[in-house]
Parts: C-alpha cells; sequence; structure tokens
C-alpha cells in the first residue's frame, strides 16, 4: 500500500517525509491518494495458483483512489 499526499499549489503527490519537510505542511494537504497492489500467489509448482496468467508469471493489479479533503478545496 502506498499513500501520497496532494499540497495545494503543488503539481504532484508527496510522500509523508516530504510533506514533513515543509513548515505547515499538513495544513496544506488537500487530498489524499492510496495505492494498493496486489498480485496472484508465488511461482512454486506446488502452488494451485502457480501460472495463472497467460505468460505463467504473476499477476499484477494496483488499485487507486484519490481522495479531496473538502474543507480545504479551494473555490
Amino acid at each position: 500500500m502506498q499513500i501520497v499526499y496532494h499540497r495545494r499549489d503543488q503539481n504532484a503527490f508527496e510522500t509523508a517525509t516530504q510533506v514533513d519537510a515543509v513548515a505547515n505542511g499538513w495544513e496544506q494537504v488537500d487530498a489524499v491518494r492510496i495505492t494498493l497492489t496486489v498480485r496472484s500467489r508465488g511461482l512454486n509448482p506446488n502452488d494451485p495458483n502457480f501460472g495463472t496468467s497467460t505468460d505463467r508469471e504473476r499477476l499484477l493489479r494496483d488499485f487507486s483512489t484519490t481522495i479531496a479533503i473538502r474543507n480545504r478545496l479551494d473555490g
């Protein structure tokens, strides 16, 4: 799982460490993006999910959502 933050007047999302490095950084956060990465089981031939994908590799998928903090949005 990855959590990144958007600060007002910035073009990119930042990690918590980057927000901490800015004076009043947390007061400027107006959105949060959460990404959850899921994958199929390992490549063990004894695993019932072995070779689940067509190329016999692990399946990998990201699920992401962005949440706006309504009372901090401009306009």
